[in-house]
């Protein structure tokens, strides 16, 4: 696609798709002799890598173009045999903000060499994307944090718009209800995403874009957050600080939430939850507390489960967040969590003020009659 694209859709002699603006290409900060980051959709071995910290990144962002990935290449800079990738990420994105894994690369040792090409097939389940990044999550051949790259391509069907509602996977119908039956089973929402709403084998939904994960500063040794929707027992955890905290985001979809479910690390029996909040919203920005748990025993070793009632009082949430606000059951500030489950009805608008309560009369006037009457604006709001 980006050598198509640097033809002018084939009308004219090749040129650096990006130069022409056929494309627009970023990255993290640059290694000071470096050639620019549009070097990666050029045709040259060159020298172009990205200064050496975690989670460096390279996005190519085709604009107005949305791509279903069939196959990808990489292609290794012109310094040194070493420093090539071996741990990294391919995501997409249609917004810039939001990435979605595509496919996940731990200890590929394809890239060996100066120059060395590779070309891997890619899974999309019929996703399209506007841009895609690597992210390099972890150390290359070398053990630096050195991301190396002069050349990307990309193969698969070109479309100009992404998919729609009806195209990401049959409709849920409105108020549809997932109900608990036991630790998790196959019954909740997140299960139920990650099998494309009931049509395919079972992935990661964060994987294949039907939630985003993101969290607090991860430890150095664990693994990526979006294993918090997954379906194995693993080492996920946060770095001890205050406030830290998990975020499974359901897009366009809104939870009013009956149960919900949550799975101890793989690391030790201790570490675990004691005292957290577990958070809902609809903009990522404002959170409202949905239940409190103080001195909650309930998780008890490695790998353990359990799954809280909830009364939702009938909102919705898109977004829902655990957030640790006091020390663990080691009483340290570690966050593991390697599992997360929910259950209830799923909506496909969050409440409208009518379906908060009946309509407050403009005007309405609310007389004192004694202190913590039963009277007052919170107290009725409360009601």
């Amino acid at each position: 696609i980006l050598y198509f694209l640097g033809t002018n859709r084939g009308t004219a002699p090749w040129k650096n798709p990006h130069e022409i603006g056929a494309v627009t290409v970023s990255s993290s900060k640059l290694a000071n002799d470096s050639v620019s980051a549009t070097a990666i959709c050029g045709r040259e071995v060159c020298r172009c890598v990205a200064v050496p910290i975690k989670n460096n990144w390279f996005i190519v962002d085709f604009g107005s173009l949305y791509v279903c990935l069939t196959h990808y290449s990489l292609r290794h800079y012109s310094s040194w045999d070493t420093e090539c990738l071996r741990n990294w990420y391919l995501e997409g994105s249609n917004d810039l903000k939001t990435w979605a894994i595509i496919k996940q690369h731990k200890q590929d040792k394809a890239l060996y060499g100066k120059g060395s090409t590779h070309t891997w097939p890619v899974d999309a389940n019929g996703r399209r994307y506007r841009a895609f990044r690597i992210r390099q999550f972890q150390v290359n051949s070398n053990k630096h944090w050195y991301l190396a790259c002069s050349g990307m391509e990309f193969y698969g069907e070109v479309h100009d718009a992404p998919l729609t509602a009806a195209a990401v996977g049959p409709q849920i119908p409105d108020g549809s209800f997932f109900a608990y039956t036991k630790d998790f089973d196959e019954c909740g929402i997140l299960y139920f995403l990650g099998t494309n709403r009931g049509t395919a084998p079972w992935k990661n939904p964060h994987e294949i874009g039907a939630v985003t994960v993101s969290s607090s500063k991860l430890a150095n040794d664990s693994v990526s957050a979006t294993a918090i929707c997954g379906r194995e027992v693993c080492r996920c955890v946060a770095v001890p600080i205050k406030n830290n905290w998990f975020i499974v985001d359901f897009g366009s979809l809104y939870v009013c939430l009956t149960h919900y479910s949550l799975r101890h690390y793989s690391s030790w029996d201790t570490e675990c939850l004691r005292n957290w909040y577990l958070e809902g919203s609809n903009d990522l920005k404002t959170w409202a507390i949905i239940k409190q748990h103080k001195q909650d025993k309930a998780l008890y070793g490695k790998g353990s489960t359990h799954t809280w009632p909830v009364d939702a009082n009938g909102r919705r949430y898109r977004a829902f967040r655990i957030r640790q606000f006091q020390v663990n059951s080691n009483k340290h500030w570690y966050l593991a969590c390697s599992g997360m489950e929910f259950y209830g009805e799923v909506h496909d608008a969050p409440l409208t003020a009518a379906a908060v309560g009946p309509q407050i009369p403009d005007g309405s006037f609310f007389a004192y009659t004694k202190d913590f009457d039963e009277c007052g604006i919170l107290y009725f709001l409360g009601t």
